[in-house]
């Protein structure tokens, strides 16, 4: 019994040997980029691959921040009916649509 007790101690504290071995410092492996000087520009990538957004998604814009406006005005005076924000949504979006 100590016999074994004693090949898996060894085994345990041999085994991380070849691991650390093998190890590359990450400074040498990693290769150098060249960081921007400080007069050169550096331009962000927001926005970059995104396309404009269409007519139809403006007006729909403006739509739900007109009615974004008349909920929180609503909610300030406790005049929501007992209505959510999305069943209010849904029907002032509809009347701004018709309406045009």
């Amino acid at each position: 019994m100590n016999l074994l007790r004693s090949l898996f101690a060894a085994t345990l504290w041999l085994a991380p040997l070849p691991v650390i071995a093998q190890t590359v410092p990450p400074a040498a492996s990693a290769p150098q980029s060249k960081a921007p000087a400080h007069n050169e520009a550096v331009t962000p990538s927001i926005n970059k691959d995104k396309k404009p957004r269409s007519e139809a998604q403006k007006k729909n814009d403006a739509r739900m921040r007109a009615c974004g406006q008349e909920w929180r005005a609503a909610k300030a005076a406790n005049k929501t009916g007992g209505k959510t924000w999305r069943d209010f949504s849904k029907e002032c979006r509809r009347q701004k649509k018709a309406s045009g």
